[in-house]
């Protein structure tokens, strides 16, 4: 028998029962979600926060950290650009730190002074390995970069 051959009241009571256990099962849904999100959470509060705190029902709880995860994906691609910015400059600037001791080294050596005393610190020349200056890593051979250790490919393991 159809919903449509018991007659309109009944076939209203029939939708509303099954709107009634649609309900109930994301009701529960939602009670696992929180505590999921609960023990999930650990010790950072502000997941727990962003997930699901004020949401009523398992839709919104969705639809938050939905949100939360887009949030997060913008602000993790932010932090990647500014690490990558601030290591370029840290690199320049070791760079500009070794060419500039290296000058100071030749000028002291060229004016054949052992120490120099100047109003912000002393230079003096001493016997010190040599190191190697690069200009351009693109003219050095493959044999002199170390390979990095190798990384977890997260991704492929779900394949």
């Amino acid at each position: 028998m159809s919903i449509k051959t018991l007659g309109g009241a009944a076939a209203a009571v029939v939708e509303k029962a099954a709107t009634m256990r649609t309900l109930q099962i994301e009701m529960r849904a939602a009670e696992v979600i929180r505590e999921q999100v609960k023990t999930l959470a650990g010790d950072d509060p502000d997941f727990m926060r962003d997930a699901i705190e004020g949401e009523t029902n398992l839709r919104e709880m969705i639809a938050a950290m939905v949100a939360a995860d887009g949030e997060d994906a913008a602000v993790i691609d932010g932090l990647t650009a500014y690490g990558k910015a601030l290591n370029d400059r840290k690199a320049r600037i070791e760079n500009r730190v070794e060419m500039r001791r290296a000058l100071i080294a030749s000028a002291l050596d060229l004016a054949e002074l052992p120490k120099l005393e100047t109003a912000t610190g002393t230079v003096s020349r001493k016997a010190l390995p040599t190191r190697a200056m690069v200009i351009n890593e693109a003219d050095i051979p493959a044999q002199f970069f170390v390979v990095p250790p190798p990384r977890l490919d997260r991704a492929a393991l779900t394949k």
